[in-house]
């Protein structure tokens, strides 16, 4: 079978349905240039959008971002590219999240998202996970991502295929000179010891990529409930997947260990650069570190996303008036300032209302507080000042939510 047609039949094989609209996911290399244009001709322009996301972590990401706009208005097809701002820290995490929250605010229904991973990344990931002593699951067919699913259809087709489709298309693109080094041990594998392996085994790739993942329960984000069930290397293994996280064996028999520790201790167990696994109560938490929000003057009514979470406003017959100035900061940044807030009639510190909510203790530090005029006015989500209930005015009235961000 030719190149073209093995491409061909992986965008023809998709499970779409008519109503479908199909995003690529277009960074402009040599894979997901294949990608975009294998949809325009085996689905057609109108039922496809191309998403090009401009993480600015190199000088050349502008170049890179109108080499995409070239190409998809060349080819006649809808291009939206997104730029985002990534905080210091673990930027590749934060790139993975930037990309699939954009994914997920476009996605209706019955829509798809395609990207342009391989046979070879298949194997390569599943060399570093053995390698690293991880479980060699590989990369997922495919997946939910808001109301679509996420699907990776070269998946058994190898990187030389793809090449050569590019090659009988006489199609351009463009190369990160990041990719080719070395010194990261992903790029090690991909450029060192994959070739080597090549040349005596030759259809490592694809045989790597049929390799059936480890039977392990299916679980969905969120808690896990450690109170009631027996709590064994699976389930955690399942668990930590479902959030795209794959730390050492060593690590899962740690989360193990720990989770039969007393209830008053708060252990912590690292599973990546910037994520840890935590217990407080009956419950396993998986927490991502984001980098905290500076102190700043929000507004009423306006919705914001901040470096760790978001605030958001509901109308409602009391609360804040409209355009309201606020300041927003969190009880570390509070410093000497008084920081307990009367609700129905009591004054109540901060450590108390969190304790009463429920929040976690390495949630409290971070969570945000609402002052007027050197008063907690709001906890969002959790507590609103009786002063602030108490005025009534023309016009809408808002109260704040907060919602952390998440892995």
């Amino acid at each position: 079978m030719q190149p073209t047609h093995t491409v061909i039949d992986s965008i023809r094989s998709l499970p779409r349905d008519a109503d479908s609209l199909i995003w690529i996911a277009f960074s402009g290399g040599l894979d997901s240039t294949v990608l975009l244009h294998a949809c325009v001709a085996e689905i057609g322009a109108t039922c496809c959008r191309a998403i090009h996301i401009n993480h600015g972590i190199d000088s050349k990401s502008n170049d890179w971002a109108q080499h995409c706009l070239e190409v998809c208005d060349k080819w006649g097809i809808s291009l939206e590219v997104e730029e985002v701002q990534l905080s210091r820290g673990n930027v590749e995490l934060q790139a993975r999240l930037a990309r699939y929250r954009q994914f997920e605010n476009r996605l209706r229904l019955n829509d798809i998202v395609v990207t342009a991973h391989h046979a070879d990344d298949v194997a390569e990931t599943r060399l570093w996970q053995l390698l690293t002593g991880r479980a060699v699951v590989g990369i997922a067919e495919r997946k939910v991502v808001g109301k679509g699913r996420a699907i990776r259809p070269f998946l058994h087709l190898d990187k030389q295929q793809l090449r050569s489709y590019a090659e009988t298309h006489l199609l351009c693109w463009i190369e990160d000179p990041s990719n080719a080094e070395t010194t990261l041990d992903r790029n090690w594998i991909r450029h060192k010891l994959l070739p080597e392996i090549k040349q005596r085994f030759p259809d490592v790739s694809t045989k790597l990529a049929e390799l059936a993942p480890p039977a392990l329960p299916q679980i969905e984000k969120g808690p896990l409930d450690i109170s009631n069930t027996g709590i064994d290397e699976a389930l955690v293994r399942a668990w930590l997947l479902a959030y795209g996280v794959n730390p050492p064996s060593s690590v899962v028999k740690e989360i193990v260990r720990q989770s039969d520790a007393r209830l008053d201790s708060s252990p912590v167990i690292g599973v990546s650069p910037d994520e840890t696994v935590r217990r407080y109560r009956d419950f396993l938490y998986l927490v991502t570190k984001f980098p905290v929000a500076d102190p700043q003057i929000i507004v009423s009514g306006e919705d914001i996303e901040f470096s760790n979470g978001y605030l958001t406003w509901d109308t409602c017959e009391r609360g804040f008036m409209s355009n309201l100035s606020l300041q927003m900061l969190n009880r570390t940044q509070a410093g000497s300032r008084k920081v307990s807030i009367r609700v129905n009639g009591i004054s109540k510190s901060l450590t108390s209302l969190f304790q009463e909510n429920g929040v976690a203790p390495w949630l409290r530090d971070d969570w945000p507080i609402l002052m007027n005029e050197e008063r907690v006015a709001c906890v969002p989500g959790i507590a609103v000042a009786d002063e602030v209930w108490n005025t009534t005015m023309d016009g809408p009235m808002y109260i704040p939510n907060w919602k952390f961000k998440e892995n």
